[in-house]
């Protein structure tokens, strides 16, 4: 799961980077097309959140499905741009949310 789910978010940043190059929206449909597949597949799994408990045979299935859209998502993404653009790192930390904000003064 942890695969698909940094392949797929690879994907979404290619796809950023690609259009902050100057791909145009044309240029990204598929690979955007692609990007929703991939992330449809793998929200599903994790919305079940059993990982494939009762079904393991489909959950493998999905995230398979998964990588293999993000993977395709981001090689339309390099032919949009022809791989001309700076892509970020995803990042090495688990994420942290934001300190609540304080209470409104009375």
């Amino acid at each position: 799961m942890r695969i698909a789910g940094e392949t797929t978010a690879r994907a979404h940043k290619t796809i950023q980077a690609a259009n902050a190059a100057g791909a145009t929206d044309e240029q990204l449909a598929n690979a955007r097309m692609l990007v929703r597949e991939a992330q449809w597949y793998w929200d599903w799994v994790s919305a079940e959140s059993s990982m494939g408990f009762h079904n393991p045979d489909k959950c493998m299935k999905s995230l398979g499905i998964s990588i293999d859209r993000a993977h395709k998502a981001i090689e339309a993404a390099l032919v949009a741009t022809k791989g001309d653009y700076t892509l970020e790192p995803l990042p090495t930390e688990p994420f942290k949310p934001a300190a609540p904000a304080p209470a409104p003064a009375q």
